[in-house]
């Protein structure tokens, strides 16, 4: 079985997982940042 020309699951499974902590992280850094943004916008409203 050859997906994409990689023929060994393992590797397959570490490209897909990388894709997936990438995603994660993005998702995980956008929605952080936000948060310290709201944050600071009410600390400086006060």
């Amino acid at each position: 079985m050859s997906i994409m020309g990689i023929s060994d699951p393992w590797i397959l499974g570490a490209y897909i997982g990388c894709f997936l902590s990438v995603a994660f992280c993005v998702i995980y850094g956008l929605s952080r940042g936000k948060a310290v943004e709201a944050e600071e916008d009410a600390e400086d409203g006060s």
